[in-house]
């Protein structure tokens, strides 16, 4: 099966061969399949039908619009845009007849439209980007036209992308699986990304198997951690539920299912409609951290799911048994002496276990500890000390019911 091109380079090769490669170039690198013809094919009379199919092919075209795209001329001094047989007349042509979005990068003047063929004429109506050498960079000039690109293009793109990271990675090595989610997770700024990464993930169910990767189990996995982070941290819970029960149970076999599933049955807990079915799914959340922890050991973030599952476990009123919490408090402090400087977000679990077994004074200090740990080079850190204020809130105010606690206690034991 021949590979998708999404986007289709019109040059003319006189003095549009380096700009058009370097267009080329950028995009491949950003995970665009491009079809660029380098090599050989440009040479021989009439036009190939490797071309034509390319451009039926494709969703959007970009013309490299140099002095002699419109205006080369053959020995006879004659325009060879009104050949019929020219190159870069049929590819525009075909292009206009197959609806395909058309980009003109202009590097001189727009031609004026009565000195164009009938056929191509339109293409002076498209959007038209105009490319200063002094001024600009290719790498804006496309960034500005990528905006308009397809959705099908912008997914087969962040498909790319993604492969890209995953080069030689084996999903089942749990550090190099870790580092690899956290690359793709970064190429992800916008909700659209997202959205169409979720597409990706859907492709099987719906036979949309443009590409055998998409059917690929290792692949599919990367993208459903990969969405499970960010809804994890963007506090999608509805999604993240939705995904996991759609597709979790393809890849139980895979280490780092058991932490899915920990997050799973975290946010269903959070989210239940019934104290019996939040008391249920807790649990499970702790059995899946505690099994997680057990696959991959070496992870400080699979070990800190156990005491920050448990801390808030404790918090909903869950009673969770004593070889957890102990467990969790052992743990915390594991992670802790691991990573001291990784931010305040272990000792925060560390402040939440504490407060809710009554010993707020020690509670307060690591609470306070995260706060002072966070650093403006987290994006999120404004929202995590928020967070810890919170927190150092809620600890104070349970410390002094805890204290009115007692006073009302010893005045009753007193009478």
């Amino acid at each position: 099966m021949k590979e998708q091109k999404d986007i289709f380079i019109s040059y003319r090769r006189k003095d549009g061969s380096v700009l058009a490669e370097a267009v080329a170039q950028i995009l491949e690198s950003q995970g665009f399949h491009v079809f660029f013809d380098k090599d050989s094919i440009r040479f021989g009379s009439s036009f190939p039908k490797v071309l034509e199919d390319a451009v039926k092919d494709c969703n959007e075209l970009i013309a490299i619009v140099t002095r002699n795209y419109f205006n080369d001329k053959d020995k006879r001094g004659n325009r060879r845009i009104d050949s019929d047989v020219d190159w870069v007349r049929n590819e525009l042509r075909l292009a206009l007849e197959n609806n395909k979005q058309i980009f003109p990068i202009y590097v001189t003047r727009p031609p004026k439209v009565n000195t164009l063929p009938t056929d191509i004429k339109s293409v002076c109506d498209k959007h038209s980007i105009f490319y200063n050498r002094v001024s600009d960079t290719l790498s804006s000039i496309i960034a500005r036209i990528k905006v308009d690109f397809s959705n099908d293009t912008k997914e087969n793109a962040l498909l790319g992308s993604i492969l890209n990271r995953l080069k030689e990675v084996n999903v089942k090595d749990n550090k190099k699986f870790n580092m690899a989610c956290k690359d793709i997770i970064k190429l992800l700024t916008t909700e659209s990304d997202m959205e169409s990464l979720y597409r990706i993930l859907s492709r099987k169910e719906e036979n949309k198997s443009a590409t055998q990767v998409v059917n690929n189990k290792d692949f599919r996995f990367v993208v459903l951690y990969t969405l499970l982070t960010y809804y994890r941290r963007h506090n999608m819970p509805k999604r993240l539920i939705d995904m996991v029960e759609n597709y979790g149970n393809e890849f139980a076999e895979y280490p780092f299912y058991h932490y899915v599933m920990t997050e799973y049955y975290l946010e269903s807990a959070k989210t239940a409609l019934t104290n019996e079915t939040m008391v249920s799914s807790f649990l499970k959340a702790i059995e899946y951290a505690k099994s997680a922890i057990y696959h991959i050991s070496d992870n400080n973030g699979i070990i800190h799911s156990l005491p920050f599952t448990v801390a808030t476990a404790l918090e909903f009123g869950v009673k969770v048994p004593e070889e957890d919490i102990h467990q969790s408090l052992t743990n915390i402090n594991n992670v802790i002496a691991r990573a001291p400087y990784y931010g305040g977000m272990y000792y925060s679990t560390k402040a939440r276990l504490l407060g809710q077994l009554g010993e707020y004074e020690e509670a307060l200090k690591y609470i306070r500890l995260a706060q002072a740990m966070e650093t403006p080079t987290h994006n999120d850190w404004m929202l995590r000390i928020a967070t810890y204020q919170k927190q150092e809130i809620e600890i104070m105010l349970k410390a002094k019911i805890n204290k009115l606690q007692k006073e009302i206690d010893n005045i009753k034991n007193n009478h």
